[in-house]
């Protein structure tokens, strides 16, 4: 009986795409169920709330408005510290993440999104939500990348997850 061998260009296609697929799968969904620092959560609110996340990449003003179970985000986002010295936007992205009593994560959802390319700014928004049910409180979160003007610009990751 003669058994056949598999090409290694073949093998090395099938460990890739294994590995790929661990690493999709464990990061589609890492945050749900963790635990936000009390620190960064924010009282789900009864009415109308202005408030400040002011961190060293940015600040960002929101008024949040709740009717029964829709939120509306509203907000301004400004680049400040380092991020601020790169002309251009690559991506930057803002979630909302909404939170059990316990400070659990239910469900993390992206409220606003910039960049391919973009030129750094103010940038302002407004979004309605659904809540989802047991939702008690609020956190937000970012990620993006900047970068300088050419060909072998330089470039500047930033983000801040509120776990």
């Amino acid at each position: 009986m003669t058994v056949q061998r598999l090409p290694n260009t073949c093998l090395k296609k099938i460990w890739v795409a294994i590995i790929t697929s661990f690493i999709l799968i464990g990061c589609q969904a890492y945050y749900q169920g963790g635990v936000v620092n009390s620190e960064n959560r924010i009282i789900l609110p009864a009415g109308p709330e202005k408030g400040l996340m002011d961190t060293r990449d940015l600040v960002f003003y929101y008024a949040l408005s709740r009717e029964k179970n829709r939120l509306t985000v509203s907000g301004t986002v400004e680049f400040t510290g380092g991020v601020e010295d790169f002309p251009v936007v690559r991506y930057f992205h803002l979630h909302i993440y909404f939170l059990d009593s316990d400070g659990h994560i239910l469900e993390r959802r992206r409220i606003f999104s910039a960049g391919h390319l973009q030129e750094a700014r103010t940038w302002s928004f407004r979004r309605q939500l659904d809540i989802p049910g047991d939702t008690s409180a609020l956190a937000f979160g970012y990620s993006g990348r900047v970068r300088d003007v050419g060909t072998d610009a330089p470039v500047w990751d930033f983000w801040k997850v509120p776990y």
